[in-house]
């Protein structure tokens, strides 16, 4: 296109009905017709500069304005079976410094959990097919946690996924560079799951000792996701038995309880099962987070509980922090269960017995590092157990056999204080040791 200017003034021009060109970078020339050649502004030669013509800018879209969180727009939850797909269609940052809020409404739902799945479509990535103006970064909460890191395109939590029981979650879209609008896709998917696959949906449990019925493994699942919280294969006892040959986790629930003042709970499927149960409790700072998840204590068979159900008495429990519960059936087994957790502090401690001079020697205590063990009568020792106040699992030794005398070295272990468990046939007997140098 070409046009006039008056040389006697500055040079400004409008075109009303716009350059119809593509956006870009184009030299803009200058032709003084008195002299029949190319000038520049200042009248001289070379009289070549650049003008960039810019995109127009998209109009609001139909989700505006959504440009905080209680301006958030929300999305419509709609289930085919027990899957929604929610699209923001016709999304776009209108302007540079355009952010966008959308939410989303979990009802709650006794029989399940909601597991998320999300991803942004852009510049980036139009794998879906469909092009897209702008490059974008996106983040969510479900103000529990804070505002999670920034994804450029696929999800970045643990698994690509996140997992809520009920209540919103909001988004957060913006231009991934400064000064840049356009159109993008926030894809995300919902998946109904059962509400006890997952962690995030565990019952919680009263510490009354009143045995909670109407539970089941039948239908339940478990995923790589778990994997890194499965106990190791050792001892019936102390872990889950080495002697499973299938899967470590198959049909898995979660469970969780809150510690007593006594810092010592007992946690039972004994005779409360038709299956073969298996048993472990874990401390998590986050049940979104495998990773955060620190075994505290597992048994696969206790003692003199019929049909290879389990028996936990966990002590050195922290009160009032929240402990996660896992069951699962040995080699795949599946069926109904009731389960009981009870405040074993005051004086129900069945097998669970404090350490005196005629049943355990320990010393010395205070140690420098290597710790003396004796069982004395007939009492055997198979197992040894090391674990901080706060339940967490330092070491674990398995005996060869039956031992009367052991030396552990902690040597390796920072000062502190710390709980010994001695696991005999009949009874656990437990010790407080103290580490000082």
């Amino acid at each position: 296109p070409s046009f006039l200017v008056n040389p006697n003034v500055s040079i400004q021009f409008d075109l009303p009905n716009g350059i119809n060109v593509p956006p870009g970078t184009y030299k803009l020339i200058f032709w003084d017709n008195s002299i029949n050649k190319m000038v520049n502004i200042q009248g001289t030669y070379p009289a070549v500069d650049y003008l960039t013509i810019l995109p127009v800018p998209p109009s609001p879209d139909v989700y505006e304005p959504n440009n905080t969180t209680a301006q958030a727009y929300s999305l419509p939850l709609v289930f085919q079976g027990n899957t929604a797909i929610v699209h923001t269609t016709g999304s776009n940052n209108h302007v540079t410094d355009d952010v966008d809020y959308y939410r989303l409404d979990f009802p709650y739902d006794n029989n399940f959990i909601y597991r998320l799945k999300g991803r942004m479509y852009d510049t980036g990535d139009n794998s879906n097919g469909i092009t897209y103006t702008n490059d974008c970064i996106w983040r969510f909460t479900d103000n529990v946690i804070p505002w999670s890191q920034p994804f450029e395109n696929q999800m970045g939590t643990p698994g690509g996924e996140f997992f809520i029981r009920n209540g919103a979650i909001w988004f957060y879209v913006q231009s991934a560079f400064a000064g840049t609008s356009g159109t993008y896709l926030l894809d995300l998917e919902i998946t109904r799951i059962p509400a006890m696959d997952h962690p995030c949906g565990a019952v919680e449990l009263p510490v009354n000792g009143q045995v909670q019925n109407g539970f089941s493994n039948v239908s339940a699942s478990a995923s790589d996701y778990h994997e890194p919280a499965i106990p190791p294969a050792g001892d019936c006892n102390f872990l889950w038995c080495d002697t499973e040959q299938g899967p470590r986790a198959a049909h898995t629930i979660w469970f969780k309880f809150i510690a007593p003042a006594s810092g010592k709970a007992r946690v039972s499927t004994c005779g409360l099962a038709n299956f073969d149960t298996q048993m472990a409790i874990y401390t998590a700072s986050n049940c979104n987070d495998i990773s955060t998840f620190a075994i505290v204590a597992a048994n696969d068979d206790g003692n003199n509980c019929s049909g290879y159900t389990s028996v936990i008495n966990a002590i050195g429990l922290v009160p009032g922090q929240t402990y996660y519960v896992l069951i699962d059936g040995y080699e795949n087994a599946t069926g109904d269960l009731g389960i009981l957790v009870k405040d074993i502090g005051a004086t129900d401690l069945e097998d669970v017995e404090a350490a005196t001079p005629d049943v355990l020697n320990v010393s010395p205590n205070p140690t420098a590092g290597l710790l003396n063990i004796q069982i004395k009568g007939e009492n055997r020792m198979n197992m040894l157990k090391l674990t901080d106040l706060a339940g967490k699992q330092i070491m674990t030794i398995k005996m060869d056999g039956p031992e009367q005398y052991y030396d552990l070295d902690m040597g390796h272990l920072p000062n502190g204080v710390y709980l010994l468990q001695v696991r005999t046939h009949e009874k656990l007997i437990t010790q407080k040791v103290v580490l000082q140098r």
